[in-house]
């Protein structure tokens, strides 16, 4: 029941995104149009899913946009952000020159900094499908000073657990791969569900979805804190498919001239989409991706 109520969230949520998508390929070339773009290949990939329309159609908007635009115009934007881009819009079968430039200059980047490998394994990886670098090989992430960073991990900012999500994503290259045992290991895993716990009862839903996928990357995903976190976020799903009930911040962007869809409920809810899909739908993960030749 679980699992067919979470592929119900999802497919609302795509709902959602295709109907945001619609808006976006009115405007001018911005990340949000990236990031709708993401949700909705999560979404179609984790449902297996065929209506394909609204991504399909994003994409190729996306591909006309960029076609006169310079990489200084798309260098701002997250690189894991650009290069996932290049490859939806190239396996939905449009051109993307400028993020093809872009790719091969992180690629030749990459190929003269073997070290920089394990900051920009998420790259890396998409980069290789690409054709474009390697794979990386291995799984050579220190990860022996876990023991003391879990408990540490209690008492730490938010910049600190960015830092331990960015070191297990690299060494599981985004839950692709198994993680090697390591010492504190299984003090790690308890630390990060009580993370994750703190998070969704403060209401950091990004939080608490970015620690609902590093959990499900070291440890099993049937236990009952997982369910919780899932179901709690299923119940921040409002009736039109995003994710998050906040109506105050919602009105403070609106009086501010913002739009609450794109600078709010859109990066949230692909990270909920996101992390329940990786969390509850057999097999599924963002980073397993077919070779694709450009």
């Amino acid at each position: 029941m679980q699992d067919a109520d979470i592929g119900k969230s999802l497919s609302a949520a795509q709902t959602w995104l295709r109907g945001l998508s619609v808006v976006l390929r009115q405007r001018d070339f911005s990340e949000r149009s990236l990031q709708c773009l993401l949700g909705l290949w999560i979404s179609e990939r984790a449902l297996e899913s065929t209506r394909s329309d609204g991504l399909h159609g994003l994409a190729g908007v996306i591909s006309e946009q960029l076609a006169p635009l310079q990489e200084a115009a798309i260098s701002s934007c997250d690189s894991k952000l650009l290069l996932l881009a290049l490859y939806i819009v190239r396996k939905c079968g449009y051109p993307a020159y400028a993020l093809e430039n872009y790719g091969r200059k992180v690629a030749d980047a990459l190929r003269q900094d073997a070290a920089a490998h394990d900051d920009h394994v998420g790259e890396a990886i998409v980069l290789a499908r690409l054709g474009l670098s390697n794979y990386p090989c291995g799984n050579a992430v220190d990860l022996s000073d876990m023991r003391a960073a879990a408990h540490n991990l209690l008492h730490s900012d938010p910049e600190a657990i960015r830092s331990l999500y960015a070191r297990i994503c690299a060494a599981t290259h985004f839950g692709t791969q198994e993680c090697r045992w390591f010492p504190g290991r299984q003090q790690m895993a308890f630390v990060i569900r009580v993370l994750l716990i703190d998070a969704l009862n403060g209401y950091d839903m990004s939080t608490g979805a970015m620690l609902l996928r590093l959990a499900a990357y070291l440890g099993p995903t049937n236990e009952a804190v997982i369910r919780d976190a899932q179901s709690f976020l299923r119940l921040q799903q409002l009736s039109d498919g995003r994710f998050g009930q906040y109506d105050l911040h919602a009105e403070a962007l609106r009086d501010a001239g913002l739009d609450a869809r794109l600078d709010l409920y859109l990066p949230l809810t692909v990270s909920c989409v996101w992390a329940l899909a990786e969390t509850a739908m057999p097999g599924f993960r963002l980073f397993s991706l077919s070779p694709l030749e450009l």
